[in-house]
């Protein structure tokens, strides 16, 4: 079997991640090539500053991390992008009624990392030249660390048609539905790349329309895939937001700082930079 793995995101200095994961599937039964394919953004003109939050300690960015990828990982392809603007104006806005956030900045932020994730996720794919040659693809994040690397992986049900693979990981933290890992056909893939986002957009408009507060992940996760008449089978693959490689700077007492990205979040009259 020849599958290809998406990575896409934030980076947050996620070299030895993208190896584990990477190592992980190579060793598996029935695998004989993993290529990567690799969309990351980055800023040169952050470099050093605050992307997020860790506790007390601002997350920076890391310089560019070209050399050491094409050196440790040597990916298929690669691609570093600066971050658009994510504009929110079809969603509706914050109402503390039904709302899933303690503030404005709060639920956009989510809805933020959500978007820029699928999007990130497309791009990654759209740098595979054929992606009919890969028995099956995998789209994952930089970050992850997988907890229980001994789960022999069922490849067989990557080759399920209309269906999409996801793991335990995806939802430990409670997302809608997870952006942490999605297994399928070239096909499926194909499918749930090039509609995430607007899927994602056109939910949440419908989720805010009936006052809906979240439904538990795997019963909207269906929902949502059903849009695109897919199934989904879920493993236990344990997947965790790992934060111990940040590249972290203790915030203290006083001082003034912003996350980068919040200029990127767009919404009418309302300004988060």
């Amino acid at each position: 079997m020849k599958i290809a793995i998406l990575f896409g995101g934030l980076l947050r200095n996620g070299i030895p991640f993208i190896k584990e994961t990477i190592d992980y599937f190579r060793k598996q039964k029935n695998i004989e090539q993993v290529d990567a394919y690799i969309h990351i953004t980055w800023d040169a003109s952050l470099v050093g500053k605050c992307i997020g939050l860790h506790f007390d300690n601002m997350i920076l960015q890391e310089e560019d991390p070209t050399e050491e990828i094409e050196r440790v990982i040597q990916p298929k392809k690669l691609k570093l992008e600066k971050q658009a603007d994510i504009h929110l104006d079809d969603i509706p806005d914050f109402n503390p009624a039904y709302a899933t956030a303690d503030s404005p900045l709060d639920q956009d932020r989510m809805y933020f990392s959500h978007i820029t994730q699928a999007i990130s996720f497309q791009k990654a794919f759209n740098l595979i030249e054929n992606p009919n040659e890969y028995d099956a693809i995998i789209r994952t994040r930089h970050d992850l660390k997988i907890m229980n690397p001994d789960f022999e992986f069922p490849t067989h049900l990557l080759t399920l048609p209309n269906t999409v693979i996801t793991t335990h990981g995806s939802f430990i933290d409670g997302y809608e539905w997870g952006d942490w890992f999605y297994g399928g056909t070239p096909e499926t893939i194909s499918l749930l790349a090039n509609n995430l986002e607007t899927l994602y957009r056109t939910y949440l408009q419908y989720r805010y329309s009936q006052n809906l507060k979240k439904e538990g992940p795997f019963l909207e996760l269906r929902r949502f895939l059903q849009q695109l008449s897919l199934d989904h089978v879920n493993l236990h693959l344990l997947f965790k937001l790992d934060r111990d490689h940040f590249l972290l700077k203790k915030i203290t007492p006083g001082e003034s700082y912003s996350i980068a990205w919040y200029k990127n979040i767009k919404r009418k009259n309302i300004s988060y930079s």
